[in-house]
């Protein structure tokens, strides 16, 4: 899926992965558009609107190889959360088990991979394809300088990680 965001002032490309609803979407800024430019845009104009203008079209796509891996620590969320209760000796967690307990840590690790074959999230796959059609030469989607990436959920279309490729 791509498509030219005159709102944003870039190109954008969506790869789903494989039986899932999730998607790998890279926002490539045009010419002039910085990075701080292109994050200010998509938070007036939300992701949403973008992805449901984007169209099945032939891409010539140039990616980098790259690995992001990401440890995330949830208990200053849950703090923010409110769910502080979890966190103290007077946690009530008797649905799950008679022992007293209590949440001590919490991390979440993130590892996204870009390479040749596709790109991976966790468990997900998203593989690169290329159709063939007669007659019209495919859009070229070049990203050799700073872009956002995001892996982001199609049916709650909520971003689940969201990344900037400075140097590619």
């Amino acid at each position: 899926m791509y498509t030219e965001s005159s709102s944003l002032k870039s190109q954008v490309v969506s790869l789903p992965y494989k039986d899932s609803p999730l998607s790998f979407i890279v926002f490539l800024p045009k010419d002039n558009q910085t990075i701080d430019e292109l994050i200010a845009s998509l938070s007036t104009y939300g992701v949403k609107s973008i992805v449901e203008n984007m169209t099945v079209q032939d891409i010539a796509l140039h990616l980098p190889r790259f690995k992001v891996e990401v440890d995330i620590d949830l208990i200053l969320m849950f703090w923010d959360l409110g769910l502080s209760d979890l966190l103290l000796d007077k946690a009530n967690l008797s649905g799950f088990t008679d022992t007293k307990l209590f949440l001590e840590k919490a991390q979440h690790k993130v590892i996204i991979t870009v390479d040749e074959e596709g790109t991976t999230a966790a468990a997900a796959t998203a593989i690169l394809a290329t159709a063939v059609s007669a007659g019209s030469s495919p859009t070229s989607f070049r990203a050799d300088h700073p872009f956002v990436y995001m892996v982001y959920d199609m049916i709650s279309h909520m971003p689940l990680f969201v990344g900037v490729m400075m140097d590619p």
